[in-house]
């Protein structure tokens, strides 16, 4: 009985140990991603025609540093007056995980062909901009931000 006993409880184990990080994995508020997409100094639709994704392995996961060319599509707002036709680069730096960890969501790859709305902030270099909602600067989020309540 008690070798039964053991056996189920090294099983109960195991399954909980190997479902552990689909359990623990947590996301950001979708409200918080609406907030940093509402306060994004550049709100655009891009058509992606061409990445460089450079990987480097560390450990079990993949840093990948991506350089994308893109065209602006549609503009809904722009702090450095970027038009319709102009042509930018976003770069950027995300983490493909083979075991998912707790936080917020890794800015997706872009792939090429592809139209994506964007959310952007500048850098010190001209033409060059980066992911200013994290994992959903290149998604719309269907939530409302979290905006102060004015007085």
């Amino acid at each position: 009985m008690n070798r039964k006993r053991s056996i189920l409880t090294l099983t109960v184990v195991v399954l909980f140990i190997a479902n552990l990080p689909r359990a623990v994995h947590a996301e950001l508020a979708q409200s918080y991603y609406a907030t940093l997409q509402y306060f994004a100094p550049e709100i655009l639709t891009i058509r992606v025609y061409q990445t460089v994704v450079t990987r480097t392995k560390d450990g079990n996961d993949s840093i990948c540093e991506v350089r994308a060319k893109v065209e602006i599509v549609s503009v809904t707002k722009s702090s450095s007056m970027l038009r319709v036709g102009n042509c930018i680069v976003i770069e950027y730096t995300t983490v493909e995980r083979r075991i998912p960890i707790i936080g917020p969501s890794p800015v997706p790859l872009l792939e090429v062909g592809k139209i994506y709305p964007a959310y952007l902030t500048g850098t010190d270099l001209k033409c060059v901009f980066e992911p200013a909602a994290r994992g959903y600067s290149f998604q719309r989020v269907d939530a409302e931000p979290d905006l102060p309540e004015k007085k």
